[in-house]
């Protein structure tokens, strides 16, 4: 054996047993798993009939299953299992639809500006009047290049197929093609560009003449930057069963309306349907129905939808949306009248921190430092059981409840689990966890649960700690 042979084979022995040896100490819990709960605040009493599923993995070979029911005798039962090959879960997400407005910035800066449109005309413009060896900077009304803002979209819906946001490389012309859709939604979406609109660019030539640097948007002056208005879209959005529900943004970054007038029915929510892409003799259709395409919820100017989801079947359409004077909504639509059932005034003001358990049969949502529950009723409508602090009582572990993971509502009583982070940078999520427990008159109870699995943790060596196993690390649940 060759010298460098043995010496790479030496350091694949050390590695090895360097792993082996970071698995034995957590390899030695195996299916005996111990948890240390330490009671913070309140009755323990208030969380007796819950149950706590903890899925936990070690360097995604070992799992750990661990359900802990609250009581005044404890119980725990664990399930541990082993893979020679690492197992990965599915946390996989598609947004639906996005819809931006970000004007191109790409410019041939060879071509005659007479042969080019948008920014890509003002760069060359602007490189024609600038002298070899120097550099120009100019501020642009942006109506002068565009009449309406340039609306892009981009489709990820399972079964659905679209290769990108950028119109200037999409094929397709037939009906359901790339280009087809694409410019079926940019031309629904007419938005004037006011005068305000101002965009600075800048260009620079080398001595020979060629360009050598261009840019725009982070070379604002101080100026312009306060004076200016600008607009991007974004988008919110919610599908299932072959329909895809979203708004488009009309707030500007001062917070003035852009004018959707010219939108068919104006601002509001639009639909489409979609179904399964096609490819057939080498033409591809997309899924995407773009003829549907309409405004099926008029909205208030004043109304910004947050977030938006659908109930199971699609009958439902849920949104939560900030309204005039900063208030707070949630609001119930039957998707099939597209009419509103329900128009709750969540909050006066604040920010909308999350809404946990949508699909099930109550809601939690968490504005600032106050929780929200909903209940669901017989007829499918929600009523509002209670609103109380998240309490100062819990200082800075109140953070944690703003990335709760799972909740369960029996109800009288809100239960809330979730992971602790290691306590010296907060940077690392740990095998620990929190139950927190909530009436109408606030928080009742809140404890820590300390497994063994987690006991030394080392944030600066990610892989080398026992992690929750995501997207479903933790259940909840009240035993009836």
């Amino acid at each position: 054996m060759k010298p460098l042979s043995i010496i790479t084979a030496l350091l694949l022995i050390l590695s090895v047993t360097t792993l082996t040896v970071m698995s034995v100490d957590i390899n030695k819990e195996k299916d005996t798993v111990t948890i240390k709960e330490n009671v913070i605040y309140g009755d323990k009493a208030q969380a007796y009939g819950l149950s706590v599923t903890s899925n936990l993995h070690y360097d995604n070979h070992l799992f750990w299953s661990t359900v802990y029911t609250v009581s005044n005798a404890p119980r725990i039962n664990t399930e541990y299992s082993f893979y020679h090959q690492a197992q990965y879960r599915n946390s996989e997400t598609h947004p639906g639809i996005t819809v931006s407005s970000k004007p191109s910035y790409g410019c041939n800066f060879k071509k005659p500006a007479e042969e080019q449109s948008g920014l890509a005309k003002a760069y060359k413009e602007l490189f024609d009047m600038t002298a070899p060896g120097e550099d120009k900077r100019a501020v642009i009304q942006l109506n002068k290049y565009y009449e309406y803002y340039p609306i892009s979209v981009f489709f990820d819906i399972p079964d659905v197929y679209f290769s990108g946001n950028d119109p200037d490389n999409l094929t397709g012309d037939h009906v359901g093609g790339e280009k087809y859709v694409h410019d079926k939604f940019a031309k629904y979406f007419r938005i004037p560009i006011p005068d305000t609109e101002k965009v600075e660019i800048y260009v620079a030539k080398d001595i020979t003449g060629n360009i050598s640097m261009s840019g725009a948007g982070g070379a604002y002056s101080d100026e312009l930057e306060l004076e200016a208005e600008s607009y991007y879209a974004t988008s919110v959005c919610a599908y299932g069963s072959g329909r895809c529900y979203f708004t488009v943004s009309n707030n500007t970054k001062k917070d003035n309306r852009v004018d959707m007038s010219l939108i068919p029915g104006g601002y509001g929510i639009y639909s489409f349907r979609y179904s399964e892409y096609k490819m057939d003799k080498g033409v591809l259709t997309t899924g995407i129905d773009a003829d549907s395409l309409s405004t099926v919820y008029q909205l208030d100017t004043t109304v910004t939808v947050e977030e938006m989801w659908l109930s199971d079947n699609g009958s439902r359409l849920h949104l939560m949306t900030y309204e005039a004077g900063g208030r707070i909504y949630y609001t119930l639509i039957d998707t099939a009248s597209m009419t509103a059932m329900q128009h709750i005034l969540i909050s006066e003001t604040g920010f909308i921190s999350n809404v946990y358990h949508r699909q099930e049969d109550f809601l939690a949502i968490t504005v600032e430092d106050k929780i929200t529950v909903l209940e669901k009723t017989s007829d499918g409508n929600y009523n509002v059981e209670f609103t109380v602090p998240m309490s100062d009582i819990l200082g800075e572990r109140i953070h944690w409840f703003h990335n709760a993971l799972v909740m369960d509502y029996n109800g009288e009583k809100l239960a809330i689990a979730g992971a602790l982070y290691e306590s010296k940078f907060h940077s690392l999520e740990l095998c620990n966890y929190y139950i927190a427990v909530y009436d109408k008159n606030g928080l009742s109870f809140y404890a820590e649960y300390i497994s063994s699995l987690s006991l030394n943790p080392d944030p600066s060596r990610f892989k080398g700690n026992c992690l929750p196993d995501y997207p479903n690390a933790f259940e909840i649940k009240w035993n009836t």
